[in-house]
């Protein structure tokens, strides 16, 4: 009987350890469920936590210094940083994109002035080819002119234009003036072109045609051809004023020579 009590407990004791380690079993799997929960959990916070900085954070900080960078280059192509919030991120940005408008402004305020300026400039440099080429055109006419009227070796007026200028004054008579008409030619000019040339020959035309300008100052002066030359001065009709005009020219041709 002893035998089979011992039995009976030892039967009851490995029941009750069997209970026991079934309610360990069960304990222990509830601890790696609620671990795993745990774990879950805790990485699932962290993936919330990474995406947070990297949206409200990380992202908007990359963004304004590439929106930095792309200032230095060309601001006006930049669009504009947007982000909702009511944090420093979203001050800074409001900041840059103020910074980006006002110089967007500046920029295209310097552009119109700039096309102003280049318009001003190209039809100031229009006016100014005008103005030379009207100019060219005149010295052009007035050379033309000059060559008509006058002598090409001595500048004097020619033949024709001087008998113009004679006759139209003793015509108009202005103020009832009147004048004088010198009569000049150079002795043995014949003999300067036989024995020093031609070229000595123009020297000579054209040292008294300097002389009659310093003798003649406001008369008119021209050469009829050859060595003939003529003066008509007015206000002159002295016989003494015409010595002394005449006396003064053959001392200068005299020291000339």
């Amino acid at each position: 009987y002893s035998h089979q009590l011992v039995s009976t407990i030892m039967q009851e004791q490995v029941a009750a350890c069997a209970e026991s380690v079934e309610m360990l079993k069960f304990g222990a799997y509830i601890c790696y469920a609620a671990m795993i929960i745990c774990l879950i959990a805790f990485v699932a916070l962290i993936i919330v936590l990474a995406v947070l900085i990297r949206v409200r954070i990380t992202k908007p900080i990359e963004d304004i210094e590439e929106w930095a960078r792309m200032f230095r280059d060309d601001y006006c192509q930049m669009s504009a940083l947007k982000y909702n919030g009511e944090d420093e991120i979203q001050e800074i940005s409001d900041s840059f994109n103020i910074v980006r408008d006002i110089m967007r402004e500046h920029k295209l305020k310097n552009e119109q002035l700039e096309e102003a300026l280049e318009k001003i400039r190209t039809e100031e440099d229009n006016k100014k080819l005008f103005a030379q080429k009207l100019y060219k055109e005149k010295k052009e006419r007035a050379s033309i002119a000059s060559a008509a009227q006058h002598d090409g070796l001595t500048g004097l007026y020619n033949r024709r234009t001087f008998d113009d200028f004679v006759n139209e004054f003793v015509n108009r008579r202005p103020g009832g003036k009147e004048g004088t008409l010198f009569l000049i030619d150079m002795d043995n000019f014949k003999n300067v072109n036989d024995t020093l040339g031609h070229l000595a020959g123009d020297e000579a035309l054209i040292t008294l045609a300097g002389a009659m300008r310093v003798v003649f100052p406001g008369g008119y002066l021209g050469r009829y051809g050859g060595d003939e030359f003529v003066a008509f001065i007015i206000d002159c009709y002295s016989e003494t004023a015409m010595e002394r005009f005449a006396g003064e020219l053959c001392r200068k041709m005299n020291k000339q020579f």
